[in-house]
């Protein structure tokens, strides 16, 4: 058994690795190092991953109906990891939804905002549709309402104000509607900031992307989408009525299902034993309150569950009732620290991005980027035998020991 000394923490760990991945600024020197390393059977190189176009396949990080999403690193260089989001063109083309990548790409290009992922370029490879998006390393918000039992109200304050301020930006500055508002949509970076992804069904509020045109029309009365978007559970009854299908009433009813779950126990208010349930639980607004929520609570939600898009709150009606007003009045974002939960914070990723080192260890594959220059605590050099060390442990113990960074207490693996 290893016996740690005054520089190595331990942290407890479950994590097992089949390969492990090291990417360094400087190439040569790191491959190197790599090769003259006792470890050097447990390496799985850049050379034998695949590659999109410029970019290297480090990992798969997801796939939807329509797209899937790898890890990659630039073939020219190793300084920085990417989210590429892939869409095949014929498939798209046979399912009537070339539409998608175009609608993504556009608002990407046109609309900045720190809660909205970066798109960095977008690119053809073979009948691959590409976008080249901001990686966010942590997880999903998701993720933490799955794994986190009760979710302190703090952190569900700190999460549903960053979601508001989305949406104002979204219906009150560029009069968008995303329509497919979730927790898998939204991403935790790793300064635990909320990041919103997956723009392939956003529109211009009242109006339907023309894929001839290239453009938004504006809708006709009564006109509606011919198939359902957005995601069962988190789907406004009017989606379900194919009328009122462009109003932004649709993410404030997918917002109230939000708060339902952060406040309550994980569950969305109409979800039913399967979809037609939950279908009919949403048509007639079908739904309990739960006994953690106040009465600012209950009340907010009340005026968000409502059949008559009319008479549902707006995000302005949202932020001024009651329930989020105190905390805005007191600015208490500027106050609120999520490391004082971790509970919470064990389920995301700690990274110390500021310090130049990354980590993913997502499928078994455990990633590490070196920037030159990187010190511990005590003046030493991080180095890639240093991250060898830590994953022989990893492997051999059920107990993590790993080095102490200058601004960052642990480097935690989860």
């Amino acid at each position: 058994m290893f016996s740690p000394t005054k520089k190595y923490c331990p942290v407890k760990s479950k994590v097992s690795f089949q390969n492990v991945v090291f990417f360094s600024n400087s190439p040569k020197k790191a491959s190197k190092r790599i090769a003259t390393s006792k470890s050097q059977s447990s390496l799985n190189l850049l050379g034998n991953l695949k590659t999109i176009g410029d970019y290297q396949i480090i990992d798969s990080l997801g796939e939807g109906a329509f797209a899937k999403v790898y890890l990659v690193q630039s073939k020219e260089s190793y300084d920085k990891t990417y989210a590429l989001k892939t869409m095949d063109r014929n498939f798209l083309k046979a399912c009537g939804r070339q539409q998608e990548i175009l609608i993504e790409k556009d608002f990407l290009i046109n609309f900045k905002h720190p809660l909205i992922t970066d798109l960095f370029r977008t690119f053809h490879s073979g009948n691959l549709l590409c976008l080249l998006l901001e990686y966010v390393p942590n997880k999903t918000l998701e993720n933490m309402i799955e794994n986190v039992s009760q979710i302190p109200f703090d952190v569900a304050m700190y999460y549903s104000v960053q979601i508001l301020e989305f949406l104002s930006y979204l219906h009150n500055e560029i009069n968008y509607v995303h329509r497919d508002l979730k927790p898998h949509n939204i991403l935790i970076d790793e300064n635990f900031k909320i990041k919103v992804i997956d723009f392939s069904s956003v529109i211009l509020e009242n109006h339907k992307y023309s894929l001839k045109e290239r453009k938004y029309l504006k809708v006709s009365e009564g006109e509606h989408e011919e198939d359902l978007v957005g995601t069962c559970e988190y789907c406004a009854p009017e989606m379900y009525n194919e009328s009122s299908q462009f109003t932004k009433s649709n993410d404030i009813w997918a917002f109230g299902c939000i708060l339902y779950q952060l406040f309550g126990s994980g569950k969305t208010p109409f979800r039913g034993f399967n979809n037609e349930d939950t279908k009919g639980n949403i048509l007639e607004c079908d739904y309990q309150m739960h006994p953690r929520f106040n009465k600012d609570l209950q009340d907010l939600l009340s005026h968000i569950f409502v059949l008559d898009i009319s008479k549902r709150y707006t995000v302005n009606d949202i932020i001024n009732h009651k329930f989020f007003a105190d905390y805005y009045k007191n600015n208490k974002a500027k106050d609120f620290d999520i490391k004082q939960y971790p509970q919470v914070c064990k389920y995301f990723r700690e990274i110390a991005s500021s310090n130049g080192v990354e980590v993913n260890e997502d499928k078994k594959i455990f990633t590490v980027t070196i920037n030159e220059g990187i010190k511990w605590h005590d003046g030493t050099d991080f180095t890639v035998e240093d991250v060898i060390h830590t994953v022989e442990l990893i492997k051999n113990n059920d107990t993590v020991y790993t080095k102490e960074l200058s601004e960052l207490a642990l480097l935690v693996l989860i």
